[in-house]
């Protein structure tokens, strides 16, 4: 659907949709006169097309860590400035067939799996997460999906991935939208969600074959575990247990 985070936050900047931000050039960044518009701390990253998983990204505290993020990554000609959002983590999954709505899903990314192998923390995988059923996220997204819709004049078909981060009020932020899956998928469907199978027989003209509901609600305290090789692990309920105290 967007090819950049750069595309995607100019075609939602007259909304509070998509976090405050500005692309700069090299030199622009270090021109002695530069005052970084959007305060700090601020992320800073690629905001080129086909960039993700936290290429480049950054938070910068002060000036001098503008500096030498862009001395750092000599191979990057432009970034990204971005306000900074220390909420959670959130992905919604939408699935559409001709313009309608068919499944959609939430999802908290709470911790990566080997995090501190990247500067940003962003690895791409999530270790530890839950399924959510959020109804300022799920609004947002359909807004923005709903928005961009309107821009290209074309129907949504198939899945959009939402992912969003809170501000300090933990407002959820759109930060990227994907049109393939992502680690999530089979989170849900381990919860009994399964959208990659409910994406196919919609592919196959099978609608008849997916059950009625839209959305699937789950328990408050859920929680998702994942590693790198296994299957992720869906508990119903987190909880923490007493020494001495039988599982």
């Amino acid at each position: 659907m967007v090819i950049s985070k750069e595309r995607l936050f100019d075609a939602l900047k007259d909304t509070r949709l998509v976090p405050k931000h500005i692309t700069l050039t090299v030199n622009e960044i270090e021109d002695p006169s530069f005052i970084n518009p959007l305060g700090f701390p601020v992320w800073i990253r690629d905001g080129a097309a086909g960039t993700a998983s936290g290429k480049g990204a950054f938070k910068a505290t002060c000036y001098d860590d503008l500096k030498a993020w862009v001395k750092i990554n000599q191979g990057i000609m432009q970034f990204q400035l971005s306000e900074f959002l220390p909420g959670g983590n959130y992905g919604c999954f939408c699935l559409f067939k001709k313009g309608k709505l068919i499944k959609i899903a939430q999802a908290e990314r709470i911790e990566y799996i080997m995090a501190k192998v990247a500067i940003s923390g962003v690895t791409g995988n999530t270790s530890k997460g839950r399924l959510l059923n959020d109804e300022l996220i799920k609004n947002t997204a359909l807004d923005a999906i709903s928005r961009l819709c309107q821009i290209t004049g074309e129907e949504m078909n198939g899945l959009v991935v939402v992912d969003m981060k809170g501000d300090t009020n933990n407002i959820p932020i759109i930060t990227e939208i994907n049109i393939r899956h992502v680690a999530f998928s089979s989170s849900f469907a381990s919860a009994g969600f399964n959208i990659s199978e409910f994406q196919l027989l919609l592919a196959l003209d099978r609608d008849n074959e997916i059950s009625p509901e839209v959305e699937k609600f789950f328990p408050p305290y859920n929680l998702i575990l994942r590693d790198v090789d296994g299957a992720p692990i869906y508990i119903t309920e987190e909880k923490a247990f007493n020494i001495g105290e039988s599982i």
